[in-house]
């Protein structure tokens, strides 16, 4: 289809969502405190539904490019595969659009967003905890709100880099952590006990693991060990998890003649496997 066929394609689309807000939007965007380029070169933070509009128009377009894509199943495609947060006003429409799912959807034939949703509920120990943080991706205090008080400090390793990246609760100027990231493995210092529920999002985790030379804090697959680690293409001699109600180490070798002390995987933890060279190790 021709590039002018495909604008006026996505324009009609636009219109069906509606711009302005009324009974007549099918879909939202994100629209607030959106980054965006502006007159003489320079940059721009703005917010209202010109901002959002963009977003829409431009899933459209790309949804409109796939052969054999007609209006009707371009809206399919995105109504069908919005996100719909906690508290949604029904007002804007059945969701925010998610441009990955409405993608895979018109490409693979199926949403990716087919893992569980149930909320996932862990007891954080005072001290450390090591933790895969299973919720949307979200500023730390947000994604965080039900520890306050309680939470003194929170880490996360960058293996490319080898450094730490913090974020400290009430210190902006000495945090550079700006993200706790779904399925991003953590360190989180607790001054007391507390629950932490998160909703994962249902998308699917993705089919491999891609390790950086040295250390790596990353999610595995449940089960008992050895088996485990058979859902892995690729080798990985030994897992390290920390367990926070002994304060300890417990670690699984391949290696029958290294004493392991570590039984089973969870999918709500995180542990840490050393790479001697970068290796993506691929789900079977």
């Amino acid at each position: 289809m021709p590039l002018r066929n495909r604008l006026q394609c996505a324009a009609v689309l636009l219109l069906l969502f509606g711009i302005l807000w009324s009974s007549q939007v099918r879909a939202a965007a994100p629209g607030e405190k959106i980054l965006s380029t502006w007159a003489h070169g320079q940059y721009a933070v703005g917010s209202g539904t010109s901002y959002a509009a963009p977003h829409v128009a431009g899933l459209a377009a790309i949804l409109m490019s796939l052969p054999g894509a007609t209006n009707q199943a371009a809206l399919n495609w995105i109504l069908s595969t919005c996100d719909v947060p906690e508290g949604w006003n029904p007002a804007y429409g059945c969701g925010r659009v998610n441009a990955y799912r409405a993608v895979a959807l018109a490409t693979r034939g199926s949403d990716p967003h087919t893992s569980p949703t149930t909320p996932i509920s862990l007891h954080l120990q005072p001290g450390w905890n090591n933790i895969l943080f299973v919720g949307p991706s979200r500023q730390p205090d947000v994604a965080l709100a039900a520890l306050k008080g309680k939470l003194s400090s929170v880490y996360t390793w960058d293996p490319v880099r080898s450094a730490w990246a913090t974020h400290l609760p009430g210190q902006p100027a000495a945090s550079d952590l700006p993200l706790v990231q779904e399925r991003g493995a953590y360190w989180l210092f607790m001054q007391a006990e507390a629950d932490l529920t998160m909703t994962p999002t249902g998308i699917d985790p993705p089919p491999q693991l891609t390790l950086a030379a040295g250390w790596n804090n990353v999610p595995l697959p449940a089960g008992a060990l050895p088996a485990a680690l058979g859902a892995f293409a690729g080798p990985i001699p030994s897992v390290f998890g920390w367990d926070g109600a002994r304060g300890a180490w417990r670690g699984f070798f391949t290696d029958p003649a290294a004493p392991s002390d570590l039984d089973a995987l969870r999918a709500d933890r995180a542990y840490w496997v050393y790479a001697r060279t970068p290796m993506v190790v691929r789900f079977k």
